[in-house]
């Protein structure tokens, strides 16, 4: 399910980047609702209509949405590096919230988190510079072997 990330504040709520409520967003089915409200109100739903039960797998990522929205609403310049206090919010706060609400919502899924992709060509600095996000998912206590996909390790 299509969603635009954890919002500027890491609570799943607006603000997102502007183009959140494009017509892209609109075409996927997901209108311009928070991921909160997704997750809440809809992904079951969505799930039911798609697999006629619940996941087996729910793979989970915000990925470059969490770096334009921490862009427009900083104003910073694009091409500076992404700030130390960003990185320990997403990583202490935000990704952990947005685990834990999809594992409250599919409480019988595995859930797995995606790393981002990498940039070919990027006008952003920090998007090239992923390796915060494995940073984050091996603080949050997820594997990051080359084996197996990114998940919460018990």
């Amino acid at each position: 399910m299509f969603h635009p990330g954890v919002g500027y504040k890491g609570d799943l709520e607006y603000p997102f980047w502007h183009y959140w409520g494009s017509p892209l967003s609109v075409i996927s089915g997901a209108g311009n609702y928070s991921t909160k409200t997704l997750l809440d109100k809809y992904a079951i739903n969505f799930s039911q209509s798609m697999f006629q039960r619940e996941p087996d797998m729910v793979v989970v990522d915000s990925s470059l949405w969490d770096l334009a929205v921490w862009q427009q609403e900083d104003g910073d310049d694009e091409r500076a590096e992404l700030p130390q206090e960003r990185v320990q919010q997403w990583c202490q706060h935000d990704l952990p919230g947005l685990m834990a609400t999809v594992s409250r919502t599919f409480p019988d899924s595995r859930v797995a988190f995606r790393t981002a992709p990498e940039c070919l060509t990027c006008s952003i600095n920090a998007c090239c510079e992923v390796s915060w996000y494995i940073q984050g998912a091996q603080l949050y206590g997820f594997s990051t072997s080359k084996d197996k996909p990114y998940s919460q390790e018990t």
